[in-house]
C-alpha cells in the first residue's frame, strides 16, 4: 500500500504534461534515468507553482532562476546540474509537441533531436541495438546532435578534420552536463568516430584526441580474435576463456594505439609489447608468462589460418617466458588464526561462517560459491566427509569433517533457506551460499573477510586463500603425509603441495636443532673387522682409537661430545683393570 500511496503523491505533483513527458521517457530511457526524470519533474513543477508560472510563459532565463532556486534548497552543484538539465529537456519536449511557442536552441544551443540521420548512422545504431538495451538510445540523442552541429558548422563527415571534431568536444562541454554524463558522451563519440573510420567514410583518428582511457573503453576485437575464443570456449572453462579474453584485449589495444596490423606483426613489434608489459604496466612474471602463452597459442592460430605471414617461433620465443620466482606460502600465524577464528565463530552472517568453513576444510574460495545446498557425505562406515566440488583442477575430492564442522554445515544451510525461497530455488538444486541477488556468494564473503580481518595489520594482506595455506600448513607440521595433504587440497602433482604446503621457519628451526642435538649421542662410525681370538687384539686401544675418531669429527667442546669421552675413559680403565 505504501508504494501505491507514493505514485499517487506523485501525479498529484505532476500536470498531465508532465505525465505525458514521463510517459514519452518510459518508452525511450532506462527505468533508473527515467526514475531521475521524474524526480526532477516533481521538483520543477512545485518550483514553477511556487512562483506562479506557467508552461506557455516559459522563457530561458528561468533555467537560471531554477538552477538558483535548487542550489538554495541545499542539493550539491551536480545534482543541480541535473536538475537544470531534466527541466530543459521537459521545455524541448513541449516545444516538439506544440505546448510552447518558442525555439529549441533557446534553451539548447543545438536541439538533439532535429537533424536527419544518414543510412550509415542507422545501421551503426542498428548494430548498437543488437549488443546493448538502452546505450543505442544514448548513442540516437547523441548522434542527432552531433549530425545538427555539423549542418550548423556546414560541415561533411567525409572532409572532418581533427580541429573539427576537437571543436564538437568543445561543444559538448558547453551543455553544462554533469562530470560522468560528458565522459559517457565522450565516449560514445570516439567509438562513433573509430567505426566511422573503419569505414573509411572519416579520417579522424581518436588517438589524437582522446584519452588512453577513452579510446578503449568498449574496445572491440577484431573478427578473427572473437573467432579464437569461440573455437576454445568447446575445451576450456568460462573464467578461462574470460582471461584469454582480457590478454588479446591488452595485446590489440597495444597494437591499435601504435597503428600495427597484427597481420603485419614482426620481432621488433613483440619485442616493444614484452618492454611495455615489464616498464609500464609492471606486471608480475606470473602474468607476463600467462600473457606470452596465450598469445604465442592464439599467434600459430592465425598462422595456421594465413591470417599472419611471419614464423611465430621467432615472433616469441622460449627464451621470452618470464622465471618465475620460488614464493613461499603465507600461513596466519597462530595468534592471528586464533583471532580470526574467534571473531568468525561469533558472528552470525552465513557469509562469516562460509569463510571458516574455508579455514576448517582448505577449500578455495571458488570451490566454496559452488558447493551443493547439501555437502555432507557419509560412507557405509558411517564416516563423514564433504564432498568438495570440481574446482580448478577439475577434480573432485572428499575432505573428512568433525562434528563441528557439520554443526557449521547445518548453520549455513539454515540461513541460506530464505536466499533460496526468494529466488524460487530448491535447496536440493541450489548451492550452500548464494549472493545478495541469487548469484554467487563468492564477492560477498571475500568482502566480508576483508572487513573482519582488516585491523589485523602487519602480517601481510589477509585473504580468505591464507586460510587455505594456513589448513595446509599445520597439517604438514602436525606430521601429516605430504601425500595426505596433497590428496586434501586437491592436487595432481606432489611439487603443486610443497608450494602451497612449506614446512614454517619456526618448525624447521626446531627439527633442525633436535636432529642436531641426537647426532651427539648417535655416533656413526666403522671400525675394521678385528679377530677377536687373536693374540694382538687389545680392547684398550681399540677405545683409544673410538676417542681419538670422535675428537676428530666433532667438537670437543661440546658438552655432549665431552661426556661421551669421559664415559669411554671410563669404560677403557675398568678394561685395563680386569687384566
Amino acid at each position: 500500500m505504501k508504494s501505491k500511496r507514493n505514485i499517487l503523491a506523485f501525479h498529484k505533483d505532476l500536470t498531465p504534461k508532465a505525465l505525458g513527458y514521463l510517459a514519452d521517457c518510459e518508452k525511450r530511457l532506462a527505468n533508473g534515468t527515467c526514475i531521475r526524470h521524474r524526480t526532477g519533474m516533481i521538483r520543477f513543477n512545485r518550483w514553477s507553482k511556487s512562483i506562479k508560472l506557467s508552461i506557455r510563459e516559459i522563457a530561458p532565463g528561468h533555467m537560471e532562476l531554477y538552477h538558483s532556486y535548487c542550489l538554495h534548497s541545499g542539493l550539491d552543484p551536480k545534482t543541480c546540474d541535473v536538475e537544470v538539465y531534466v527541466a530543459r529537456a521537459y521545455v524541448v519536449w513541449l516545444i516538439r509537441n506544440g505546448h510552447l511557442k518558442a525555439n529549441t536552441t533557446d534553451f539548447f544551443q543545438i536541439s538533439t533531436m532535429s537533424a536527419h540521420l544518414p543510412d550509415y548512422t542507422l545501421l551503426f545504431l542498428k548494430q548498437r541495438a543488437a549488443t546493448t538495451k538502452y546505450a543505442h538510445v544514448r548513442f540516437r540523442q547523441l548522434l542527432h546532435l552531433f549530425h545538427n552541429w555539423l549542418l550548423d558548422k556546414k560541415l561533411n563527415i567525409a572532409d572532418l578534420k581533427r580541429i573539427d571534431a576537437l571543436a564538437f568536444l568543445s561543444f559538448l562541454e558547453s551543455r553544462n552536463y554533469v562530470p560522468k554524463q560528458l565522459h559517457m558522451r565522450r565516449l560514445h563519440i570516439r567509438i562513433y568516430f573509430d567505426w566511422l573510420r573503419d569505414r573509411d567514410l572519416t579520417k579522424v583518428d581518436t588517438s589524437e584526441i582522446f584519452t588512453t582511457v577513452e579510446q578503449f573503453r568498449n574496445f572491440n576485437l577484431p573478427k578473427f580474435a572473437e573467432e579464437y575464443l569461440l573455437e576454445i570456449e568447446t575445451t576450456l572453462r568460462e573464467d578461462t576463456v574470460k582471461n584469454y579474453k582480457t590478454n588479446f584485449m591488452a595485446l590489440h589495444r597495444f597494437l591499435h594505439r601504435r597503428g600495427i596490423d597484427i597481420r603485419n606483426l614482426n620481432r621488433k613489434h613483440c619485442v616493444s609489447w614484452m618492454r611495455f608489459m615489464f616498464e609500464k604496466k609492471k606486471y608480475s612474471a606470473s602474468t607476463r608468462l600467462q600473457r606470452l602463452v596465450n598469445t604465442r597459442g592464439y599467434l600459430h592460430w592465425l598462422s595456421n589460418r594465413g591470417i599472419l605471414k611471419a614464423d611465430v617461433d621467432q615472433l616469441i620465443k622460449s627464451s621470452d617466458f618470464p622465471r618465475l620466482d620460488m614464493v613461499l606460502p603465507k600461513p596466519l600465524p597462530p595468534n592471528i588464526d586464533a583471532e580470526i577464528q574467534r571473531r568468525l565463530t561469533a558472528s552470525d552472517n552465513i557469509y562469516h561462517k562460509g569463510a571458516l568453513l574455508l579455514r576448517f576444510t582448505g577449500m578455495r574460495l571458488g570451490e566454496l560459491a559452488k558447493l551443493d545446498f547439501d555437502p555432507i557425505w557419509r560412507d557405509d562406515a558411517g564416516k563423514t566427509y564433504i564432498k568438495v566440488p570440481i574446482g580448478k583442477l577439475h577434480n573432485e575430492r572428499l575432505v573428512p569433517i568433525d562434528d563441528k564442522t557439520i554443526a557449521l554445515i547445518e548453520f549455513i544451510q539454515k540461513g541460506s533457506l530464505p536466499h533460496l525461497k526468494r529466488f524460487s530455488k530448491e535447496p536440493k538444486k541450489g548451492t550452500l551460499l548464494l549472493g545478495p541477488k541469487g548469484g554467487s556468494a563468492l564477492h560477498n564473503v571475500y568482502r566480508l573477510f576483508k572487513l573482519v580481518s582488516n585491523d589485523l595489520d602487519g602480517h601481510g594482506s589477509i585473504h580468505p586463500h591464507r586460510l587455505r595455506h594456513t589448513f595446509a600448513t599445520t597439517l604438514m607440521n602436525s606430521g601429516l603425509n605430504p601425500l595426505m595433504v596433497m590428496a586434501l587440497l586437491g592436487h595432481k602433482d606432489l611439487r603443486m603441495t610443497d608450494r602451497y604446503c612449506l614446512i614454517t621457519n619456526d618448525t624447521i628451526y626446531r627439527s633442525f636443532f633436535k636432529a642436531s642435538e641426537d647426532a651427539q649421542f648417535k655416533v656413526a662410525f666403522s671400525l675394521p673387522e678385528m679377530d677377536l681370538d687373536g693374540q694382538d687384539f687389545n680392547p684398550g686401544n681399540a677405545l683409544d682409537n673410538v676417542v681419538k675418531w670422535i675428537q676428530r669429527e666433532h667438537s670437543a667442546s661440546n658438552r655432549s661430545t665431552s661426556l661421551l669421552i669421559m664415559r669411554l675413559n671410563r669404560l677403557r680403565s675398568e678394561i685395563r683393570n680386569l687384566n
